[in-house]
């Protein structure tokens, strides 16, 4: 229903603006009326990090993500490692509906206090040194249809990092994750502690400068300036017409 309803709003207008091609067939969007303008990110130069085992992060949201299921996965790939691992993971996050405390509880049940953190929110003013301090980038949503489609606005972030990640498998994560920036998976715990092999088997080979200029299109300057400002000046233009 809410899907029919964001649907009947957008066609009310002249010109519609969607993230891309796949979220405009999701909401049976008119193609002739819709532009595509695509998600990006800031760069965040780095310029040393260390390879020598996983350090995750999670920067967003805990709302609806699911995330205990990756931190499940995390605890499989601990124990099944024992002492050849010294791989941590730090949830940069919240959410209103307590969902920090019941991950917090998971952890403490976990036995994992040692290896996972979960500093609550902190200001995007104040991120930068945990994408300097962590070496993976973990993008995860659960694979619904509603997730499917959209943009994963976290994967860019990290690519903008320089970081590999580990995504589940959606298809807009298909698009733009490879084997030489990191890896895809279901969104299972058996999976995520799946993906953390493969990744840290990789982890000495992956080129932070090459994941970065793998997506500079996709700065927010160049979004802005080859996309989103001629559509808007555009629409106006059309406007005044």
């Amino acid at each position: 229903m809410r899907n029919l309803l964001i649907s009947a709003e957008a066609r009310a207008f002249g010109r519609i603006s969607v993230l891309c091609d796949a979220m405009r067939r999701y909401l049976r969007l008119p193609r002739e009326r819709t532009h595509i303008c695509p998600l990006g990110a800031n760069p965040i130069p780095i310029l040393t990090r260390d390879m020598s085992c996983l350090r995750l992060l999670y920067v967003g949201t805990f709302l609806n993500r699911r995330l205990s299921e990756a931190i499940k996965g995390f605890a499989i790939y601990c124990r099944e490692e024992g002492a050849s691992t010294d791989a941590h993971f730090t949830l940069v996050g919240d959410s209103e509906d307590g969902e920090r405390h019941r991950l917090q509880m998971l952890v403490h049940e976990l036995g994992l206090t040692d290896r996972i953190a979960l500093p609550g929110y902190v200001p995007r003013e104040r991120l930068t040194s945990y994408y300097e301090c962590c070496n993976v980038g973990v993008s995860y949503v659960p694979m619904t249809p509603y997730y499917d489609c959209q943009p994963p606005t976290k994967t860019y972030e990290y690519f903008f990092a320089g970081m590999p990640v580990i995504a589940t498998a959606t298809k807009q994560n298909a698009v733009i994750v490879s084997d030489d920036n990191g890896v895809l998976i279901d969104d299972t715990p058996d999976a995520f502690c799946s993906g953390l092999r493969v990744l840290a088997q990789r982890l000495r080979l992956y080129d932070s400068g090459k994941i970065l200029s793998s997506v500079s299109d996709h700065s927010w300057y160049n979004i802005m300036t080859n996309n989103a400002l001629p559509f808007i000046e555009a629409v106006a233009l059309a406007h005044e017409e």
